[in-house]
């Protein structure tokens, strides 16, 4: 994942206030962070099984669509989708080779250099944590060095193996996507069969669980062609339809330990148990993220409400909060299990809040020294190796 607030601002002038969509990307990852810390400092929050009341108030949750306040899976897919929507909209417009070339040259340093950038703040953290509150997280300050270096320039942007800042398991992705993005366009993009190229290589990616979220960037493309960049002009009850029917779809739960597979909202599920559940799972919440998206695209309502302040400062700090919050996290999680063992509901407020409350300024901090840094790097590199 990668900011998009370059391009964007860019274009909100004359095209749609696609300031939105920044706004968009801005709420998606402060949901990640929320399922993060879900994930870490309380999971039972998910389960399903419990019994007495807050049994039910976790199936009512779990089972319906209202998961999506916890369901980072919806976001990430969202990133993706806004990912080839961005990184099209250029050559979509004009037609112009060079945005393509350009855009090649410049992706890697855009991504790589934050990424590297939190890498090693997680490092010094860590170390710092180890030594001071006894986390006991590194082996050894020059052999975990190491570690992590092999994570930047290898596991990160190179395979999708889990990683020790687990939520850059998308940078790989983000990486290819991005360059295929890149390549259907330069290869099909100015053709007036287009769209049915692009369907064709979507339906090859999306007969693949393994690389299904490549359907993702290749939607973006499309949804971004089709409506001519955001333009997208469809009756309010028609958009109320697609909205419901893409929430509800994207938020199928995704098998869990402790979670009912079929239940609730979803015991239509049920017609499916002769499949592989996690497959099932996947293909309804691809199809719901974009059927969702495309609800949003050109929505006044969504014009309206991801525009406000709040919205666009998180769209700003998004990227360098993204790739900042575990380790934030992974210290408090500590701090909370050895202190205090079971972490009641009432600690899990607490300790979300705080993880909130410092997470944000080191986006901050991320955003106007590392991130904004990173664009003018690359857009210097975009210049010098495209002339």
């Amino acid at each position: 994942m990668t900011s998009v607030i370059d391009a964007i601002r860019k274009d909100e002038a004359t095209n749609n206030n696609l300031g939105y969509l920044d706004g968009l990307r801005g709420i998606c990852c402060f949901l990640v962070v929320i399922e993060h810390c879900i994930n870490f400092y309380k999971p039972d929050i998910r389960f399903t099984e419990l019994e007495g009341f807050a049994g039910m108030i976790r199936r009512v949750v779990s089972l319906s669509p209202l998961n999506f306040i916890y369901s980072g899976d919806i976001s990430v897919a969202i990133f993706f989708i806004l990912s080839g929507f961005v990184l099209s909209l250029k050559f979509n417009k004009t037609k112009n080779y060079e945005y393509i070339v350009s855009g090649v040259v410049k992706r890697y340093p855009r991504i790589m250099f934050p990424v590297a950038a939190s890498m090693l703040f997680m490092f010094f953290i860590l170390l710092l944590s180890d030594k001071f509150i006894g986390h006991n997280f590194w082996s050894g300050a020059w052999d975990s060095f190491l570690f992590i270096f092999n994570q930047i320039m290898v596991e990160i942007p190179f395979t999708h193996n889990a990683l020790t800042n687990y939520p850059l398991w998308t940078i790989s992705y983000e990486l290819f996507g991005s360059f295929l993005v890149f390549a259907i366009l330069a290869i099909f993009g100015t053709s007036k069969y287009r769209i049915y190229f692009y369907l064709i290589v979507m339906a090859y990616f999306f007969a693949s669980l393994e690389n299904v979220y490549y359907t993702l960037f290749i939607f973006g493309v499309i949804i971004c062609d089709l409506t001519k960049g955001g333009n997208f002009t469809i009756s309010p009850g028609l958009r109320l339809i697609l909205f419901v029917v893409g929430l509800f779809l994207a938020t199928t739960p995704f098998p869990r330990d402790n979670v009912i597979p079929h239940g609730g909202f979803y015991i239509y599920l049920e017609l499916f148990k002769a499949y592989n559940y996690v497959q099932v799972s996947r293909y309804l919440e691809i199809i719901g993220s974009m059927i969702l998206f495309a609800s949003l695209v050109g929505s006044t309502l969504s014009i309206k409400m991801l525009t406000t302040p709040l919205m666009r400062f998180l769209g700003k700090i998004s990227f360098p909060l993204y790739l900042t919050h575990a380790t934030i996290i992974y210290v408090i999680s500590f701090v909370l299990k050895s202190k205090y063992g079971e972490v009641g509901f009432s600690m899990f407020l607490a300790a979300s809040l705080l993880t909130v409350c410092i997470s944000i300024p080191v986006a901050i901090f991320f955003e106007r020294y590392i991130d904004m840094p990173s664009i003018k790097l690359s857009n210097k590199v975009g210049k010098l190796l495209c002339k």
